[in-house]
C-alpha cells in the first residue's frame, strides 16, 4: 500500500491494520503450502542422516525465495495499471508479445525490479539459512526418534489444516479476504502468490467453449429470439408504492412440484401454498441452474448460468456485473443480507462486497449453541436475526435485505418432526418459519410498507423422481406478497430468475437497461422465454414449444412439436453468455 501511496492516500493506522488482519489467513495458508516439502524431508532426517537433504533444502530454499521475490516484484509494478492483484491474465499478455507486455513499463520500474529481486532473495535465503538450515539440525543424530516422529505428524497435520484454511465448510479462497465495500482494500488484503495459483487453476479460455455459429450468425439468432412484437413497452403496476422495503426470500430447493405434493395425506409447504394464493403469483417461472452460487448471480444480477462453471468462482468478473442490490443502492436503499452459513463459500462474500452489501450476517454472528446443522445455523434463527435487525435500525432510508435459507438443504437435519421423510421435514420445517417471519414482520409494522419475494435459489430437490432434463425439475414459485402489493393476481407469462432483475426495477422506475439478459415479465410487447443449465443439459423454450439439449451427447429432446428453431437459438445463446463472460 505504501508503494501505491497514490491509490491509498487516505488509509489510517485502523483501516491498515482492517488490511492487514483480513489478509493474514491467506498469507498463513501460502506460508504453509512453501512449508509441506521441508516438512517431509524433516521426516526423512530422523532416520537419515545425509548432506544431501541438506543441499535439496537450500535449493528449495533458493526456489522458494526467487518465486516470492519475483511474483512480489511483478505483482507490486502490476497494480497501478490492472487495478487487481497477480492472476494468470498478465501471463496471457506477455506470452502473446512480450515486446507489448514489457512496453508500458518506466526505467524506474525497471530498475527497482533489477534491484529488488535480487535484494529481495538475498534476503529471504539469508533469513532461512540463518535461521533453519544449520548442519546442527539436520546432521546429527536424533535420539528421540518417537518424539521427533509425533512431533513433525502434528506439524504436518496443521500445516495442511492451515493450507485448507480452518475447520469452515469453505477451503481458502480469494472471497476470505473480502471485508470491505471498498474494493482496493479487498484488494489489499491478497496475497498475490495465492492469487496467481488459484486464477492458474480455474482458468478456462470460454472464448472456445459452447462456439456452434459465427458471432454474427450467433447474435442474429439471440436477437430474433429477442425480437419486440412491438417498441412500445406496455405493462402494468403491481406495486401501490414506489420505494417499499424489500425482503427477498431465498428457499434452498423449493419447488413448484414440492407445492403440489403431499405427503402422508398432508401438503408439505400448508404456509407457502395459502401465500401464493393470496399475493402475486407468477406461475410459469424457472430456475436458472442447480446451485446456490450460480443462481443467484442469475437472480440478483441476471445473468444466465453455464453449463460448465459458476462466474461467481471469478471475483474479478462478478466485479463487473450489474446487480439489483447495487441499483437500490444507488436509489437510497441500505443493504443487508442474512445467512446461516459459511459467507465465503463459493465466494459468496466477494460477490456480495462487490454488489453493495455493507450489513452481512452469516455464521460467524451466531452463538455456538445455535449452530445446530453441517450448513451452520438452522433458518429460524437467521429469521430471528433479520427481524433482530429490523427492530434497531434507523428508518430514514428504505431498506432491501435478503434472507439465504439452508435448513431444507442436505442432509435435510431440523429440529421438528412431521413426516417419516427427512427431506418433507425439512421442507415443512422452513415453511414454518417464513410463515412465523412473515407474521413477526406484521408484529413489528413492517408489513404495510414492504414487499417480499419469495424465490428458490435453483432447482427443486423434491419430489426425488425427478430427472435433470425434465422442466418440472426447474419449475418454481416467483411469489411477490406484502402491503406493498396492489391486489393478489396470477401471472402466467414464461420466465426464469434472470428476469426478476428487468420486472422488480420496472416496477421501482428504476433503470435496468444494463441487465442485458433480464427481461420484464409484465412487458406485453417482449418475448419471453425460459432457461437453464446443468453440467450435460440446457434448455429454452417458449409459448410455442422449445427444447433441451444434452450437451454431451447431443440429443435433442423436444418440448412442442418442432425442434427449430428453438435448438439453433439455445445454442446461440449459450454461445453469446460464454463469449459474454469472456469479455467481463
Amino acid at each position: 500500500m505504501g508503494y501505491h501511496a497514490g491509490i491509498y492516500s487516505e488509509l489510517n493506522l485502523k483501516t491498515i491494520a482492517a488490511v492487514i488482519q483480513a489478509g493474514l489467513p491467506m498469507d498463513i495458508t501460502m506460508a504453509c503450502y512453501f512449508l509441506v516439502i521441508p516438512t517431509i524431508l524433516g521426516f526423512i532426517s530422523i532416520f537419515w542422516i545425509s548432506k544431501s537433504l541438506l543441499t535439496i533444502l537450500k535449493c528449495y530454499s533458493l526456489f522458494i525465495s526467487t518465486i516470492i521475490a519475483l511474483l512480489f516484484i511483478i505483482d507490486l509494478q502490476l497494480y497501478s495499471y490492472w487495478g487487481f492483484r497477480l492472476d494468470t491474465t498478465p501471463l496471457f499478455y506477455f506470452v502473446s508479445s512480450p515486446r507489448s507486455a514489457m512496453a508500458s513499463i518506466t526505467l524506474p520500474e525497471y530498475i527497482l525490479g533489477l534491484i529488488g529481486i535480487p535484494s529481495i532473495i538475498a534476503i529471504l535465503y539469508f533469513c532461512i539459512t540463518k535461521a533453519v538450515l544449520k548442519p546442527k539440525y539436520w546432521l546429527t543424530t536424533n535420539s528421540l526418534k518417537i518424539k521427533s516422529t509425533l512431533l513433525l505428524c502434528i506439524s504436518l497435520g496443521l500445516i495442511f489444516l492451515g493450507i485448507r484454511g480452518g475447520w469452515t465448510v469453505s477451503t481458502m479462497n480469494l472471497s476470505r479476504v473480502y471485508f470491505s465495500t471498498d474494493e482496493k482494500l479487498n484488494q489489499a488484503a491478497i496475497n498475490p502468490i495465492f492469487s496467481l495459483m488459484e486464477s492458474s487453476m480455474k482458468e478456462q479460455n470460454f472464448s472456445k467453449q459452447f462456439q456452434y455459429f459465427s458471432k454474427e450468425k450467433a447474435n442474429n439468432l439471440v436477437d430474433s429470439l429477442n425480437h419486440r412484437i412491438s417498441d412500445e413497452i406496455e405493462t402494468r403496476n403491481l406495486l401501490k408504492i414506489t420505494q417499499p422495503n424489500i425482503y427477498l426470500v431465498l428457499l434452498e430447493s423449493f419447488s413448484v412440484p414440492l407445492m403440489e405434493t403431499k405427503v402422508e395425506g398432508k401438503t408439505i409447504t400448508p404456509h407457502l401454498n395459502a401465500i401464493a394464493d393470496s399475493s402475486i403469483y407468477f406461475t410459469q417461472f424457472y430456475a436458472n441452474s442447480f446451485r446456490t452460487d450460480r443462481g443467484l448471480i442469475s437472480i440478483l444480477s441476471g445473468f444466465p448460468s453455464q453449463p460448465n462453471t459458476s462466474v461467481m468462482k471469478y471475483t474479478r468478473k462478478t466485479q463487473k456485473l450489474p446487480s439489483i442490490s447495487s441499483t437500490l443502492k444507488n436509489a437510497g436503499y441500505d443493504l443487508s443480507y442474512f445467512y446461516g452459513g459459511d459467507i465465503n463459500f463459493t465466494n459468496l462474500n466477494a460477490y456480495l462486497k462487490g454488489a453493495g452489501f455493507e450489513y452481512i450476517v452469516s455464521d460467524k454472528d451466531f452463538p455456538i449453541q445455535q449452530k445446530l446443522s453441517k450448513w451452520g445455523v438452522h433458518d429460524e434463527f437467521v429469521f430471528d436475526k433479520a427481524i433482530e435487525y429490523l427492530k434497531v435500525r434507523r428508518q430514514e432510508k428504505p431498506h432491501f435485505s435478503i434472507i439465504q435459507t439452508s435448513s431444507s438443504h442436505e442432509p435435510f437435519e431440523v429440529p421438528i418432526h412431521q413426516f417419516e421423510s427427512n427431506k418433507a421435514n425439512a421442507f415443512a420445517y422452513t415453511d414454518k418459519c417464513l410463515s412465523n417471519f412473515i407474521e413477526n414482520l406484521k408484529t413489528i409494522g413492517e408489513w404495510e410498507n414492504s414487499l417480499i419475494i419469495l424465490i428458490p435459489d435453483h432447482q427443486g430437490a423434491f419430489p426425488e423422481n425427478l430427472s435433470n432434463n425434465s422442466l418440472d425439475r426447474y419449475h418454481i414459485p416467483l411469489i411477490w406478497t406484502g402491503g406493498a402489493i396492489s391486489k393478489p393476481d396470477t401471472i402466467h407469462t414464461i420466465g426464469s430468475q434472470i428476469d426478476l432483475a428487468a420486472t422488480l426495477l420496472a416496477q421501482l422506475q428504476l433503470p435496468h437497461q444494463d441487465f442485458n439478459y433480464s427481461k420484464n415479465l409484465l412487458d406485453s410487447n417482449a418475448m419471453h422465454y425460459g432457461y437453464f443449465s446443468f453440467p450435460e443439459f440446457a434448455g429454452l423454450w417458449t409459448k410455442e414449444g422449445g427444447v433441451i439439449l444434452n450437451l454431451k451427447s447431443a440429443q435433442v429432446q423436444s418440448i412442442g412439436k418442432k425442434e427449430e428453431p428453438f435448438l439453433s437459438q439455445l445454442k446461440a445463446y449459450i454461445q453469446k453468455v460464454y463469449l459474454d463472460m469472456d469479455a467481463l
